[in-house]
């Protein structure tokens, strides 16, 4: 406990004083691993809050590295989606998704690997790698298909055209089969916006069968 409070008061000291040096500073400092690796967080927001960006990725750089080399793991993913973050603040989205690739393997938390993909997703667009960034939408919706939200963004985000109508399809029926179980009857009626994103589904599932239908043409005989 003692530790930990003297590593609270050093945060707030060195948050109080002026940026530069900082990261080495705490580097230098005689806290633990870990306490070296929440400093360097702090003076990274820091870095951010003063808009000097660069600083703030470098401190990262430095959590980051120290979180490695010391088995840090329970930081990893967080850390690597800040960094991917501040990087394409940065301008440099190559890099910002193969930072978000770290952090996605190196979580196992379903809710934070369906939200960097959809992150990542957004980068490779930017990239203008559509294919990529739609099949990252799909399997975020994939992951977390309970989460109907991160399911209608990637939806909504993806087209037939892009990813083939097998896939499109196949995520549409998965997720309706979902949502239409007993398991969210409740949810349905008094969920207005669940209730439109259901009838969504069904909407297009519906109008595929319609399509898919062959007619039946009689034939003549003379």
């Amino acid at each position: 406990m003692k530790k930990i409070l003297i590593a609270t008061l050093f945060c707030f000291f060195l948050v109080g004083t002026a940026l530069a040096g900082l990261i080495e500073e705490a580097e230098k400092s005689q806290f633990l691993p870990l306490g070296k690796v929440q400093i360097l967080e702090i003076i990274s927001n820091n870095y951010k809050k003063v808009g000097n960006f660069s600083e703030a990725s470098k401190a990262l750089e430095n959590a980051i590295r120290i979180a490695k080399t010391e088995g840090i793991t329970s930081q990893m993913a967080r850390l690597l989606y800040t960094k991917a973050r501040l990087t394409a603040t940065l301008g440099d989205y190559a890099k910002a998704v193969s930072e978000l690739d770290e952090a996605i393997a190196s979580t196992g938390i379903k809710n934070r690997k369906s939200s960097y993909l959809q992150l990542k997703a957004r980068y490779l667009r930017n990239l203008g790698n559509e294919k990529a960034s739609q099949a990252a939408y799909l399997e975020s919706i994939t992951l977390l298909p309970n989460k109907y939200i991160y399911a209608e963004r990637g939806l909504n985000a993806i087209s037939v055209d892009v990813v083939g109508e097998d896939a499109y399809y196949s995520t549409f029926e998965s997720l309706a089969s979902f949502y239409n179980s007993p398991k969210f009857a409740k949810q349905r009626k008094t969920n207005t916006k669940m209730s439109d994103f259901v009838d969504f589904l069904n909407s297009v599932i519906a109008e595929r069968k319609a399509k898919s239908v062959t007619p039946v043409i009689e034939s003549v005989i003379e």
